[in-house]
């Protein structure tokens, strides 16, 4: 659950959290390196908007868990208000990540991000949403955490979820090459 300074909503359409979403992932580009999420801002695309709409609309729609579709978005505020991260979770892995997930279920961390521009307000957002994450596989009654990282620049993101707990289940390209390593926490 959230720490004591930060608090959790669900995200929504009429808060416009998907552009939220996207402009967080856009704050993330001058500090990671080319490879890892390109350089070109995803705000100013329609597609991505209509994407990125669609999902939080999904997720709006609380399907029960197991119905085709289910996903969750929420919202990390700040004690301030701000919005300083977000995390998107579902009932399957990407494509790519499929053939080392195995058949036990889990919830999908498909996106965690913060806001760069929320300096000392957003620290610690990740390992928060990754708390409420493990929560939300108990309440759904299943016993892990996957995720997929990008495990180019020294391995560095894949390290920072090791760190929190979760272990690797092996390496994944998707059909661009991007190179990934999938983990799994389990929760009790």
């Amino acid at each position: 659950m959230p720490a004591p300074h930060h608090t959790l909503r669900p995200a929504t359409t009429a808060s416009a959290d998907h552009l939220r979403l996207l402009s967080f992932t856009d704050s993330q580009l001058p500090h990671l390196p080319p490879a890892q999420w390109g350089t070109e801002p995803q705000l100013p695309s329609p597609a991505q908007r209509a994407k990125y709409a669609a999902l939080v609309a999904r997720a709006e729609r609380s399907l029960a868990w197991g119905a085709p579709g289910w996903a969750r978005a929420y919202v990390l505020e700040a004690a301030s208000g701000r919005a300083v991260a977000m995390m998107v979770l579902e009932a399957r892995g990407a494509e790519y990540a499929e053939g080392v997930l195995g058949r036990e279920g889990f919830v999908y961390v498909r996106l965690v991000v913060r806001d760069r521009g929320a300096g000392e307000e957003g620290r610690g957002s990740g390992r928060v949403l990754v708390g409420v994450a493990e929560g939300v596989a108990r309440e759904v009654g299943v016993r892990r955490v996957c995720l997929d990282a990008w495990r180019g620049g020294g391995g560095g993101l894949v390290g920072y979820y090791e760190g929190l707990g979760f272990r690797s289940l092996g390496d994944v390209e998707d059909e661009s090459g991007w190179a990934a390593t999938v983990l799994e926490k389990r929760v009790d």
